[in-house]
């Protein structure tokens, strides 16, 4: 299997990675919150994958999938199930999602933008453009739709033939090549960051002027971009290695502008992605055929040099020692008392730990008997928060959620409707339905064991209080006759009976 490619989803919540091997495909769905969440799709040597897009739907991400058979497999992470295919009816180049439910897509044969309905199975809409017949890349940024072949154009794709509402990025003389990444900056949503194929060169372009203001040289050809935080960029490399721009939104120059950090894994595998979460970074790599990931942090974008991270080794569990202290740790955070009488504590208690999702389930254990009491005063979102929490870790630990078990059922009770119109708690609670069943489906082999481990242990009881009766030796025959044997226990005693006669008659004769 190779690895075709990586992709993020905005919210920075899931990596999907496409593999690709003799006549087979596959995408792998990792999430950066929960291993509950990892999946994958297998495709058969007819399926060919040609692009993979998240697709946003108000704060629901959904993978889609662009194929050869001019499908698009619509897949949520959260239910780990196709939910939608959509035909395209010909062959588009490239996909993206728009606002609302819309998903856009390019058909570069027929040179018309096809609208598509997130849940629709057909097309909805198709409005032909026909400015570049070399564009092969699409992209929604924001209210606009950036297409690009070498060159850029971004306009809004309810108002296309609107020569006023079009802009055009021409591209350089001395790069030509197809551009294969743009991101806008959030807070300057005039500025874009373009990158093209096999190139090392990141472009900084202006919107209103539509030209280029600078131009960043990596050290080899960049694989994508990320945005980071105070108007900072970095890419992921072909090497591996990801190199980071400070604050280079804005800045205007005539030469090409050096990345100032570099960041390097301490083995000799490669970087894949980056993806920025609130306080810290997560990179990916690749162990073989497994998607791996290593979180760090970076307190300080602008400083320069190099830094390499620690991605560990292969099967590295850590030390003896640190599982102890780890271990240890469990212990004493389980042994804590969080038990509260008045209500109006544990409700702030509760939202105190609501995203320490270990601790808040100690909490909730703790304080069965005030779960009702609590919804009265649990607000809209709390209660999405407190729902997500909870489905996360009775899915994620079954075994040890039991008494979590009160605090789901008040919530489905009070909060139901509440629950049902947010579209990741759906999600979750598919999860959670996949998750009972398995156990369910495991409780009638469970019986037995527990049944045959009953047997066994009345029948050792059994022959304890039957060998404690008087001597042994003037019972003999009484405890052979009455006496319950484990499986050989009787064969050994008849065979020593048998010895013990033979003895006899060879002393007789």
């Amino acid at each position: 299997m190779k690895l075709v490619e990586c992709v993020a989803d905005q919210r920075a919540r899931f990596l999907a990675c496409v593999l690709s091997g003799p006549g087979r495909s596959e995408v792998r769905i990792l999430s950066f919150e929960s291993e509950e969440f990892k999946s994958s799709i297998e495709l058969g040597s007819d399926e060919k994958i040609e692009r993979v897009k998240w697709l946003q739907n108000k704060d629901t991400s959904y993978l889609g999938v662009l194929l050869s058979t001019d499908e698009i497999l619509i897949y949520s992470p959260l239910s780990k199930e196709v939910v939608n295919k959509i035909s395209t009816v010909s062959a588009l180049i490239d996909f993206t999602d728009g606002p609302g439910q819309d998903v856009w897509g390019y058909d570069r044969k027929n040179m018309s933008l096809r609208k598509f309905g997130l849940f629709e199975n057909r097309v909805v809409d198709s409005r032909p453009w026909t400015t570049d017949k070399q564009c092969q890349y699409l992209q929604y940024l924001h209210s606009k739709l950036a297409i690009a072949s070498s060159a850029l154009y971004v306009f809004d794709p309810y108002k296309i033939g609107d020569a006023e509402e079009e802009v055009k990025i021409a591209a350089p003389k001395a790069h030509q090549s197809q551009i294969t990444s743009v991101i806008i900056c959030e807070k300057e949503p005039d500025l874009l960051a373009l990158a093209r194929e096999d190139e090392p060169l990141i472009q900084i372009v202006s919107l209103s002027s539509s030209k280029v203001l600078s131009s960043l040289k990596c050290s080899s050809p960049v694989k994508s971009l990320v945005l980071l935080q105070d108007f900072s960029l970095a890419a992921v490399t072909e090497d591996g290695v990801i190199e980071v721009f400070s604050e280079v939104f804005g800045k205007k120059s005539r030469k090409q502008l050096a990345s100032n950090l570099h960041l390097k894994p301490n083995t000799a595998v490669k970087f894949v992605n980056l993806v920025s979460r609130k306080d810290h970074f997560v990179g990916s790599w690749f162990d073989g055929y497994d998607v791996r990931t290593t979180a760090f942090e970076i307190e300080n974008l602008s400083q320069e040099g190099e830094i390499i991270i620690d991605v560990g080794h292969e099967n590295d569990s850590g030390s003896d020692e640190e599982h102890d202290v780890e271990e240890n740790e469990s212990d004493e955070e389980d042994s804590v008392e969080f038990f509260r009488e008045d209500v109006a504590e544990l409700y702030s208690l509760i939202l105190e730990n609501l995203t320490n999702t270990d601790q808040l389930a100690t909490i909730l254990s703790q304080n069965q008997d005030n779960a009702k009491s609590i919804m009265f005063l649990l607000k809209d979102q709390e209660t999405i928060d407190l729902f997500k929490q909870l489905t996360l870790k009775i899915a994620d630990d079954s075994q040890n959620s039991q008494g979590l078990g009160t605090w789901l059922r008040w919530l489905l009770i009070s909060k139901g409707n509440l629950i049902s119109r947010d579209a990741d708690s759906v999600g979750l609670l598919k999860l959670l339905q996949s998750s009972l069943t398995e156990n369910i489906r495991l409780l009638p082999s469970l019986l037995t064991l527990q049944g045959r481990l009953s047997l066994l242990q009345s029948q050792l009881k059994l022959r304890n209080d039957m060998m404690s009766k008087g001597n042994e030796a003037h019972n003999e025959v009484s405890f052979v006759e009455n006496s319950v044997f484990l499986d050989g226990e009787n064969d050994d005693l008849e065979y020593q009976e048998e010895a013990e006669e033979e003895n006899d008659e060879e002393d007789e004769d």
